[in-house]
């Protein structure tokens, strides 16, 4: 590998008494964000979002913000534990939409039940749902959109329909990444 070019990568910023090394700049609205514009901004008194969430909607993040509000009295560390549990509850939710939505596919409940177990021990599923992330509301919305679109396709109705359509509404306000869930809508 070319090491000079892995090190140039990295974006090396200092802040007082913190350095810290990034293998990628942090970006915000307006284009990259460094320690310049995070001091530029401090001076104008306007926040600087260093986060590529900064950009997502705020669905997933408003059912966050219900135990960090109700939480507030008991201090942070509780308000954590609260949102957390959200994203556990969610990605829960998530791992039973995948068994019923192997159900609706054919599977017999044993391989549905399968499904499920196999999506909730991805790595991936697990630590995003296990953080406070859009991505464990983009898996919760994601799968309930697949298994009620099979639901319909097996049993069309009216109201399934709605709810169908709901829920992918949902899924397209979560994460960016919910696009993926379009082409299955045509079905």
């Amino acid at each position: 590998p070319d090491v000079a070019l892995m090190v140039s990568a990295i974006l090396l910023s200092v802040t007082p008494g913190t350095p810290e090394a990034r293998l990628y700049q942090e970006r915000g609205g307006s284009g990259p964000v460094g320690p310049a514009e995070i001091a530029a901004a401090k001076a104008a008194q306007q926040p600087v979002s260093q986060t590529p969430s900064g950009s997502y909607s705020p669905v997933g993040y408003i059912l966050y913000a219900v135990p960090i509000r109700l939480l507030a009295p008991e201090g942070i560390v509780a308000q954590l534990a609260g949102a957390r549990l959200v994203a556990v509850l969610l990605g829960t939710a998530a791992v039973l939409a995948v068994a019923w939505a192997g159900l609706e596919a054919g599977l017999d409940a044993r391989m549905a039940t399968a499904a499920g177990v196999v999506a909730g021990y991805q790595p991936m599923w697990c630590q995003q749902t296990a953080v406070v992330t859009a991505d464990a509301t983009l898996f919760c919305f994601a799968s309930l959109f697949f298994a009620l679109m099979l639901r319909t396709l097996r049993r069309p109705s009216r109201r399934l329909g709605v709810a169908t359509a709901a829920v992918l509404a949902l899924t397209l306000l979560s994460k960016p990444a919910g696009l993926f869930a379009l082409p299955f809508a045509v079905m």
